[in-house]
């Protein structure tokens, strides 16, 4: 069994709409930037994976950013890193 990390960049669609009695839940869209081995994962990274099986990041860090060629997140962006099992 190999593991591998699935890397998606996801937006926020967050809603403009401001109510003091209801609350509006955002919405996610998430595309796959590809699926990379967890050898080539930064280490810290890596150990996060493997111990909760999935990892959200709201800012990259340069060994991130150059596996998967995002060089900045822009408003309401953010990483959904899920561990894969081969």
């Amino acid at each position: 069994m190999r593991l591998k990390a699935e890397v998606y960049i996801c937006v926020a669609d967050v809603p403009e709409l401001s109510t003091y009695r209801h609350v509006y839940a955002a919405v996610s869209k998430c595309v796959s930037r590809g699926i990379y081995s967890l050898s080539e994962m930064p280490a810290d990274v890596a150990e996060k994976l493997i111990k909760r099986g999935e990892l959200l990041m709201t800012e990259l860090s340069v060994e991130v950013s150059r596996l998967i060629g995002v060089e900045y997140l822009e408003n309401y962006q953010y990483l959904r890193i899920v561990l894969r099992k081969e």
